[in-house]
């Protein structure tokens, strides 16, 4: 693994974590667990888009590989990414 995945994956725990920092004494570990899946499963899309690795479509597993003509597809999935995952660790309660 390059430095720069391991910067990443380490901003997404550090985004996870501080997020999950204010609701966890306050709901149950089963909402934390639904929120981390969430949070997993949208944080792909961000982590391909910084790495300009390939980007499947949801729902229908499309490649959306990393090239000019799929620009503006990749940066609403990476957008769509941001918002889920600051929604999925922020606003649990």
């Amino acid at each position: 693994m390059l430095l720069k995945e391991k910067l990443v994956i380490l901003l997404g725990v550090i985004w996870f974590s501080l997020g999950m920092i204010f609701v966890i004494g306050f709901e149950p570990i089963e909402k934390f667990l639904i929120c981390l899946g969430i949070f997993v499963y949208f944080y792909r899309y961000i982590y391909a888009f910084i790495l300009n690795k390939i980007i499947y479509a949801p729902y229908t597993g499309q490649k959306i590989p990393s090239v000019p003509e799929n620009k503006i597809l990749r940066l609403v999935l990476f957008f769509l990414g941001i918002f889920v995952c600051t929604g999925s660790t922020f606003f649990v309660g």
